[in-house]
This record gives structure tokens, sequence and C-alpha cells, in this order.
């Protein structure tokens, strides 16, 4: 996600055989991860019925998938996942304290 997110909006020339292939990367990513998801009851990564530092990780970079410019409509799995791990109270305590769009 953050070399699709560099070759659309930050690399001084445009590249599109670049952006292509990291595309391509971050829609099989997501595929992997809708695989995983499916494989249990889909609330978190791993199995279980709390947050685990594996979807502390992936969240902050599939987010921006809007960003990106990149859909996750055809991922069921993931669009659920990004709604629970969003609605966590302690992910809404994080995302409040940096403002979208702006860097520190």
């Amino acid at each position: 996600m953050g070399q699709v997110n560099w070759f659309r909006h930050y690399h001084s020339s445009k590249n599109d055989d670049a952006l292509k292939r990291f595309e391509e990367q971050a829609y099989r990513t997501f595929g992997v991860l809708e695989g995983q998801l499916q494989s249990h009851d889909g609330s978190y990564v791993l199995p279980g019925k709390t947050m685990s530092v594996v979807d502390c990780h992936c969240y902050p970079w599939v987010y921006q998938h809007g960003y990106a410019q990149l859909s996750v409509e055809k991922y069921p799995g993931i669009t659920k996942w990004l709604e629970a791990v969003g609605s966590l109270k302690e992910v809404k305590a994080a995302y409040e304290k940096i403002p979208k769009g702006q860097e520190m």
C-alpha cells in the first residue's frame, strides 16, 4: 500500500508500470487477507475474540485503501474487519490523536 501511494501521489515522475505492479500486489495481499478472515469468524485476522498485534499491524495499511484509490468492494471479509477494528474505542482514540491528512 505504501508503494501504491508513493507512485500514485508522491513520486516526482509518472511511472504507470510501477503503479500497476504495486496495485496488483496490494490486491494480491487483499486476497490473502480475505482468505484468512474467511477461514474463521472474520472479526480479527487471527482466530479469537480480541484484536492481536497482526490486526494492529495490518489495519493502518488496509485502512488507507481509499487514499490509494483501491477498492475493497470484492472483499466482504475485509470490509467487515475494517468496520470491526475501526469501531474499537482504542483504535478510534489512536486515530483522533492525529487528524487525517496531517503529518507530525
